[in-house]
Formats: C-alpha cells, sequence, structure tokens
C-alpha cells in the first residue's frame, strides 16, 4: 500500500501556483527501516569462516583431552543451572500448552537432524574404512561433530575417533572373519579335488582291468561266473550294469565341471 502525500512547492520564479510533489512515504519508510542493502564482502566471509575453523579446531583439542572435557562440561552445567535460576531458561513445565506444543515440535526436529547426522557419518566412515576413498563432503567435515544436548545451549558430544576406533574395529572384525571363511573354502577345495582325483584314477584303473572292448554280456557272464540263471535275472544284471556305468560317469562329470568352475 502506498500513502501518497501532497504538498506545494515553489517554482523557479518564486510562485507556488499549480505546482504539486507526490512523495512516496512506503519507500521512505522502508529505506529509513532497513537502510541501503549491503555489499558482499568475499573478506568478511573468509573471515568468518577462518574464525569458524579455528573455533572448531579449539574444541576438538578439549574434546581430545579427557580433564579439560571434564572440565568443560562441569562449567556448562553450572553456567545452565546459573541460567536456569535466573529465569533466563523456561522449562517445559512453566510454559503454556501451546508452548509445551512448540518446545516438543523442535525437540523432534533437532532429534531427527541429529540422527541423520550421525547415520551420515557412519556411512561416511564405512565408506573410509572399506573403501578407502573417501568423498569431499561435508560430512567428512563434521569428523568430530558436536552435538545438542540441553534445552537452550549445545555442549560438545562424543569424539568422533571413538565412532572412528569401532568402525574400525567391526571392518577388522569382519575381514578376519572372511579370510577364515576363505581358508575354510580352500581346504574343503583341496579335499574335494583329492577326492575327484581319487575316483577318477580308480574309474580309468577299472576300465583299464576290464578292457575297453568287453560287450555288457561278456561282463554279466563274468559275473556270474557260470551260474544258471534266468533269462530275467540276466536282464535285471545288465540292466543294473549299465546303470551303475551312466552313474559312474556322471559323477566324474560332475566333479570334473566343478573343479573346472574353479
Amino acid at each position: 500500500m502506498f500513502w501518497i502525500g501532497r504538498s506545494a512547492v515553489s517554482n523557479y520564479d518564486g510562485s507556488t501556483d499549480g505546482c504539486i510533489m507526490y512523495r512516496c512515504f512506503d519507500y521512505i519508510i522502508y529505506r529509513n527501516k532497513h537502510g541501503k542493502k549491503k555489499k558482499f564482502d568475499k573478506n568478511l566471509v573468509d573471515v568468518k569462516k577462518k574464525k569458524r575453523d579455528a573455533e572448531m579446531e579449539h574444541r576438538n583439542k578439549i574434546k581430545n583431552d579427557p580433564v579439560c572435557y571434564e572440565e568443560f562440561k562441569r562449567k556448562e552445567r553450572e553456567r545452565y543451572n546459573k541460567r536456569k535460576e535466573d529465569g533466563k531458561i523456561k522449562l517445559i513445565s512453566d510454559l503454556s500448552e501451546r508452548g509445551k506444543r512448540q518446545q516438543r515440535k523442535k525437540w523432534v526436529e533437532r532429534t531427527t537432524r541429529h540422527r541423520k547426522r550421525q547415520k551420515a557419518d557412519r556411512e561416511e566412515l564405512n565408506n573410509i574404512l572399506v573403501c578407502g576413498t573417501p568423498s569431499l563432503s561435508g560430512t567428512e567435515a563434521r569428523e568430530v561433530t558436536v552435538s545438542v544436548a540441553g534445552p537452550s545451549n549445545g555442549i560438545l558430544g562424543r569424539a568422533g575417533s571413538s565412532r572412528k576406533n569401532a568402525g574400525r574395529k567391526r571392518v577388522l572384525r569382519n575381514r578376519s572373519q572372511a579370510h577364515r571363511k576363505i581358508k575354510e573354502l580352500e581346504g574343503k577345495l583341496k579335499r574335494l579335488s583329492k577326492s575327484a582325483a581319487k575316483y577318477k584314477a580308480k574309474y580309468y584303473r577299472l576300465r583299464k582291468q576290464k578292457g575297453n572292448n568287453e560287450s555288457l554280456q561278456t561282463r554279466v557272464r563274468e559275473f556270474l561266473n557260470g551260474e544258471k540263471v534266468s533269462t530275467k535275472v540276466v536282464k535285471r544284471l545288465q540292466f543294473g550294469e549299465v546303470l551303475t556305468t551312466i552313474t559312474m560317469q556322471t559323477k566324474i562329470q560332475k566333479l570334473v565341471r566343478f573343479l573346472l568352475e574353479f
């Protein structure tokens, strides 16, 4: 909405007849309230980034020293209790029903963001330890993360090194299990190879002893060794001999294919 004002000003000859000036008071109020738009200062951005990096390095230094970290937590607790006594921090019991709902909603949002950061850190750590190719993302810069605790002020969270050590132990444990499994499979393959070679040699040795030109009837006659049996029994013996030969050949072929796959 524009407020238009009307006022008289003098002409060049000093008269005020028919001279009208319109002013946009909205624009004047806006300029007085917000002022001129600030220009982008790259140096200021660099200074702020250096300041954040220095603060993060200082927090990491405190966090890696157990004595300093305990002292820091003690001071933060004292500061929090003092602010609560002074009434600067309101407990949820002191809020209205609407304030309670808003505060609980904020807690849920903070918890969700915190868990997402933790999940991203774990995934990034697993990629670094397993693949050895860390990605240059914001998660890598949060190797040592700061977790929000308390209603108003943040307290330094657990050291990122503890998560890194836990991930490294998990990777080493999985790697040891994989090595044991490989050794077990190699031993099993070696035993199967020996068995296949043994049965293959036995098969060819038996074939050589029996002779390749022996017919089915000859093998059955040698098996009966002059015993007189009915034709039905002879046919059954011949059928059994055929099944035995086919089964042995099939087993040998399966073993050979199994060994060739490795």
